[in-house]
């Protein structure tokens, strides 16, 4: 946007063409969500790793670029960029003027650490909540599909005796029915799941620790 600014004041397009040129293929940096750095480039560290959008906008030409241990490296299993946040950028370039090298890696792992025991359980709680939302929404269905079968089953044939167990409830007209009971209870426990408070609460707590070190 900045560039575009640029050259709406000047009259000028080369600022937009010279962004063009240098970040048309380049992919926006991932963050710190690992999956989404799957088979990028990264350059750095394992434990403080840049993107190629940071490190073209930030750490190309650093005084620390030598001693990069990743250069351009595509990472299949996806890693986060680490230069994405002011803080770590602020140690960075202090670690350029001091040569502390291994003081600055020591930061990143540690902060790696916090990532794995916050972010990534945080990522783990929420696909859990996602998987028993769609398991509901799967069991509703199938329930009403039985539901349906099973009346019209009872509508058409009648019955001489009911089923039932201790989970569904007694007194179904068929299996079916039962079947569609089951379903149903097991949707709204799959359901209750999903929308349970202890998930939400327990990531904002955790991201605030994240916060700390991001």
């Amino acid at each position: 946007m900045a560039r575009f600014v640029q050259s709406a004041l000047t009259g000028d397009p080369k600022y937009i063409g010279d962004y063009a040129g240098t970040y048309g293929n380049v992919l926006t940096c991932p963050g710190n969500h690992y999956r989404r750095g799957k088979n990028r480039k990264f350059w750095g560290w394992g434990v403080s790793a840049i993107c190629e959008e940071c490190y073209i906008s930030f750490a190309k030409g650093t005084a620390l670029e030598g001693r990069f241990a990743l250069k351009g490296d595509p990472d299949p299993k996806g890693r986060m960029c680490d230069m994405y946040s002011p803080r770590m950028r602020k140690l960075y370039l202090e670690a350029c003027e001091t040569g502390d090298l291994e003081g600055f890696l020591a930061i990143g792992n540690q902060r790696h650490e916090v990532w794995c025991a916050t972010i990534a359980v945080c990522d783990r709680i929420q696909s859990d909540m996602q998987m028993a939302a769609f398991e509901a929404n799967r069991l509703r269905s199938s329930s009403m599909f039985y539901n349906f079968l099973g009346h019209s089953v009872d509508n058409t044939m009648g019955h001489s005796y009911t089923v039932g167990n201790s989970y569904a409830g007694y007194g179904h007209a068929n299996d079916y029915l039962l079947t569609g009971a089951t379903m149903a209870k097991q949707a709204q426990e799959a359901s209750n799941e999903a929308t349970n408070l202890s998930g939400p609460a327990r990531m904002a707590m955790l991201r605030r620790q994240w916060a700390e070190v991001e």
